[in-house]
């Protein structure tokens, strides 16, 4: 048979922003850099190890002053994790934030990087699209029929291929 692909609606407060507004957001999220972003649950699932690994990875090729920030609600073990990262001051995790908020960090992102395993929650990837913010996105689960051919995939239990899409970005 046939099947739709329904998108859930994304609000209206994710739109893009100009030059300006993003030179005055990342002063105000991210000491003026430029940065990755991640929106989501923050725990095992979300695959954020492979995230931060790729990250490593990136920084180490780039020497580029690039920054991740980590909106959402982190549980424990992420925390005391993320104390032992390597570059742990150059990723900010935004917990608590208010819907607006989300949408400007969201506008003034370099690129949203979604490594999650499994989704049934692709409302990031889709909420940054609309702000005409490049995606990277997993190749996995829902995903690629949600974002088509307007995401970059990456596998994501292979942080060298995450850590590829986000310098092809």
């Amino acid at each position: 048979g046939h099947v739709d692909v329904i998108i859930p609606g994304i609000d209206d407060i994710f739109k893009p922003v100009d030059w300006e507004e993003k030179e005055m957001l990342r002063e105000k999220y991210a000491a003026g850099k430029s940065y990755f972003l991640f929106h989501g649950y923050i725990n095992r699932r979300s695959n954020l190890i492979n995230l931060l690994k790729a990250f490593s990875f990136f920084k180490k090729r780039q020497k580029s002053n690039m920054l991740l920030l980590l909106a959402g609600n982190a549980d424990e073990s992420f925390k005391k994790e993320l104390k032992t990262y390597k570059f742990r001051n150059e990723v900010l995790l935004l917990e608590n934030l208010a819907k607006e908020d989300l949408a400007k960090i969201t506008a003034a992102a370099y690129a949203m990087v979604y490594p999650a395993l499994y989704t049934d929650f692709a409302l990031p990837p889709l909420q940054a699209m609309q702000c005409q913010v490049p995606v990277v996105a997993a190749n996995t689960g829902a995903l690629p029929s949600i974002c088509g051919d307007a995401a970059l995939y990456a596998d994501p239990n292979d942080f060298k291929d995450i850590d590829e899409k986000m310098m092809l970005v």
